[in-house]
């Protein structure tokens, strides 16, 4: 009798081979830890980085030479058919400066713009505006290209043209060649173009075309019905 309560006293109290889950909690909370400490390090490093591109294009947009290397990469990625090419292009991003050469051409138009100022400013980008201090040109040369008028389709509607942006752009030109036919020329034009609350809006201040002088403004709605 006695033998079997000993073996059943042994049987009560022999360890379990299981380990406890006292045992393995510490265990856990350890590698939640790491992992969470992992993770933390690796968002910190990528913020990191980003702010360092971004100080980075920052710097570099206010170089001399970054007007002029925005232009050469721009032109690498017009599409097929359009080419675009500048010359003595000083200035940077940030604050604008002055082109002597640049000329678009697509297969249906060629423009060329000579001596031209650009000023504008970065910081109203923050509040998605586009907006331009000065530009200027000496001439500009809008060139038509493409069928003869008898062998062109008929004109189509335009497209609603809504922008992500507001645009404040004041503008002037000493000369405007258009060389048609037939070939028209005007000279001293000034005028303002301004896109907000989805309205196209431009005050043509001054035109001296022909034995005339004139002035005008026009208000062009961006979405559909495009009310002019």
């Amino acid at each position: 009798m006695q033998a079997g309560r000993a073996l059943e006293a042994n049987l009560a109290h022999k360890p379990s081979d299981a380990p406890s889950q006292d045992a393995t909690a510490p265990v856990r909370r350890s590698r939640t830890r790491r992992t969470l400490r992992a993770i933390g390090w690796s968002l910190a490093s990528l913020l990191v980085l980003v702010l360092a591109l971004v100080a980075t294009g920052w710097w570099w947009a206010g170089t001399d030479s970054s007007l002029a290397t925005a232009l050469a990469r721009a032109a690498r990625y017009l599409p097929a058919g359009q080419t675009l090419e500048s010359r003595e292009v000083t200035g940077s991003l940030r604050r604008g400066g002055a082109i002597g050469y640049l000329r678009w051409e697509s297969p249906t138009m060629a423009v060329e713009v000579q001596g031209a100022r650009i000023g504008w400013a970065l910081r109203p980008l923050l509040r998605k505006r586009v907006q331009l201090g000065e530009v200027h040109a000496a001439r500009i040369v809008i060139e038509p290209r493409g069928p003869k008028d008898e062998e062109k389709k008929p004109l189509e509607p335009l497209s609603p043209i809504v922008l992500p942006v507001e645009i404040d752009l004041p503008f002037s030109a000493d000369e405007v060649l258009w060389k048609g036919p037939p070939e028209v020329r005007a000279q001293s034009l000034t005028g303002r173009y301004v896109y907000e609350a989805q309205q196209h809006h431009l005050k043509l201040d001054g035109v001296d075309l022909a034995d005339g002088h004139y002035s005008g403004t026009v208000q062009l709605q961006g979405a559909a019905p495009m009310a002019l």
